[in-house]
């Protein structure tokens, strides 16, 4: 009895020792695997409880608050779609930039309306320390408007950007801006507007216009802070980028780490600016962002769906699944491999730098397709280049586009022209303008497409000496139009965009000329392809 006992004991040991062992030898993941479930710790979820308001940016005010920007308010609000204050501004900006420097909670400003709200008094003297703002004129209340608020931003982070507007003039700045309402903009706010329209931090209305004095809202606010600061170096340990690879439980891990990170029972989680469900809507490869908490609990995972590139021949394009998927193309990849993938509705067709309508695709185009989710968000055209000769039997310009029709070998056909076509001849670039019925030209085309027109036939050259009137220029230098006098009138000629312009047997810029000065042109078709610009006459005094 007491034998049997005795062995039942040191079975039960060693299946037990056997279990464990078995237990710790085994790895938590290899590789990590894909969690279907859903996450199961859910209780009151970080962020804000108004953030409805403004679905498109909760994202941002979620990244900002986890980043200790906005705080909200009291009652656990955000306000997204309220106006936020010049002081309120500073206060965010602050927060969002200083890095390391510390805030001297003690310092004060003397400032109309500052008593009611003194709060705001030790980032106002930090940011006017720094030079972000002038206190001259400052008030807390006022609304900070779209302009404003941009160069506040702009100001703060301008250490840290690589910038590229240093050096240009409000003039050069105009220019560079396509906004129909630029004009409105304050001189001292355009480095900035136009750095971050650049960038795509700032975009305008559907009609062209900036606004640049509409209020700013604290939602866009929020998104245009958060979008400023991935321009910047990361600075905070909170912040941990890198590759998912997979997830267990509530547990994350990243491609190449050795540490992994485990979510918050509050935690959220993003997918292309959408919030999704659940970490099992992430896959291996996603790049993230996980925004830590004091604890090192992830509480905010941003992830951007990975993309993959598929490079082949188009052989098929049919009907799609559903209306998101309208269509559905096959890939020919290799001598042997096929790849058949849904092609998104608003899909992102490019042809030789432009952008075409889903239907100017076609069987047979050879294609590089960018692929998200196994649905094609990008297709661009690569198609090889063909040269052919010929006469210029017709042309039309018109707002609808660009045509023209060439006889080659006793065979007449159209051909459709891109809009930024090259026109040369003689080593100067034209405007399409420039062809002429007659012309002997070498097209090169691109998917039947003209990219390039070069003329052939020999085009007669004129002079004309003259004094400036006016120039007209794009693009900040480049020379566009000139005006001359000549002979007691005036005429008016477009610039080749590879015009030549020299003094004194030297080249020299356009910006070296002035209204006034005393030039001979050559020209080719009336379109300046050279300036030489000439000593003035001397007056002679009268007896």
């Amino acid at each position: 009895m007491r034998r049997h006992k005795f062995t039942a004991i040191v079975l039960a040991l060693v299946l037990t020792f056997v279990w464990c062992a078995a237990a710790l030898a085994a790895p938590p993941m290899t590789p990590p695997g894909h969690d279907k479930g859903k996450n199961t710790q859910h209780m009151e979820r970080f962020g804000f409880s108004d953030e409805n308001e403004a679905p498109w940016a909760s994202q941002y005010m979620v990244r900002m608050k986890a980043r200790g920007v906005f705080a909200g308010y009291p009652d656990g609000t955000f306000k997204p779609n309220a106006s936020i204050s010049q002081g309120e501004a500073v206060k965010v900006a602050v927060e969002a930039f200083r890095g390391n420097a510390e805030v001297d909670l003690t310092a004060t400003v003397r400032l109309p309306g500052i008593q009611s709200q003194m709060w705001v008094a030790p980032y106002l003297a930090f940011a006017a320390e720094k030079g972000w703002i002038d206190l001259e004129g400052f008030q807390v209340s006022r609304a900070a408007t779209r302009a404003w608020f941009s160069r506040l931003i702009y100001m703060a982070g301008k250490s840290k950007i690589d910038s590229d507007v240093t050096n240009m003039s409000s003039a050069q700045l105009l220019q560079a801006l396509k906004y129909k309402d630029k004009q409105d903009i304050a001189d001292d706010c355009l480095a900035a507007v136009y750095w971050l329209t650049k960038k795509g931090i700032l975009t305008g209305y559907g009609d062209g216009l900036f606004l640049p004095n509409k209020p700013v809202t604290r939602a866009e606010a929020a998104k245009i802070l958060s979008m400023m600061l991935d321009e910047l170096p990361e600075e905070t340990s909170t912040v941990v980028s890198g590759i998912f690879r997979g997830s267990l439980g509530n547990v994350i891990y990243l491609r190449g780490s050795t540490t992994s990170y485990q979510m918050a029972a509050n935690v959220r989680i993003f997918l292309d600016g959408a919030e999704v469900d659940s970490i099992s809507d992430l896959l291996p490869g996603d790049p993230v962002r996980l925004q830590l908490n004091s604890e090192g609990l992830v509480i905010v995972v941003e992830a951007t769906a990975k993309e993959e590139k598929v490079e082949g021949q188009i052989i098929a394009i049919v009907p799609g699944p559903t209306a998101s998927r309208p269509w559905r193309i096959t890939v020919k990849v290799g001598a042997r491999s096929e790849s058949t993938i849904d092609v998104a509705s608003n899909v992102q067709v490019l042809f030789a730098n432009e952008v075409k309508p889903f239907s100017f695709l076609m069987v047979g185009d050879t294609v590089e397709v960018t692929v998200k989710r196994d649905v094609a968000i990008k297709i661009v055209i690569k198609d090889f280049e063909r040269q052919i000769q010929g006469t210029v039997i017709d042309k039309t310009d018109t707002t609808g586009g660009k045509r023209i029709k060439v006889r080659v070998s006793g065979t007449e056909q159209w051909y459709e022209v891109a809009d930024n076509v090259e026109v040369v001849y003689d080593e100067h670039l034209f405007t399409f303008g420039f062809v002429r019925t007659g012309d002997t030209v070498e097209l090169t085309l691109s998917r039947d497409v003209v990219t390039s027109v070069e003329v052939k036939n020999t085009i007669s050259k004129q002079s004309v000496t003259g004094t400036i009137l006016e120039m007209t220029f794009t693009h900040q230098t480049i020379l566009s139009q000139l005006t001359l006098k000549a002979d007691g009138a005036s005429e008016t000629y477009a610039a080749a965009s590879t015009v030549l312009i020299e003094y004194d047997g030297e080249e020299i810029s356009a910006e070296d000329l002035e209204v006034g000065d005393p030039v001979k042109c050559t020209l080719i078709r009336s379109v300046v392809v050279e300036i030489e610009k000439l000593e003035p006459e001397e007056e002679e005094d009268d007896e």
